[in-house]
């Protein structure tokens, strides 16, 4: 029986859950330009 492991945010099926790969994505995410929308931007 295989198992398939999905995104909870974007229900992708190449979902990661391995301690390395996330923290391996987590710091490439945390050192790119910010794309995200703060509540402040829309003031």
């Amino acid at each position: 029986m295989a198992k398939v492991h999905t995104c909870p945010n974007c229900a992708s099926y190449r979902f990661e859950e391995g301690a390395e790969a996330v923290v391996r994505q987590a710091q490439l995410l945390g050192s790119r330009e910010r794309r995200s929308v703060l509540p402040e931007d829309l003031s």
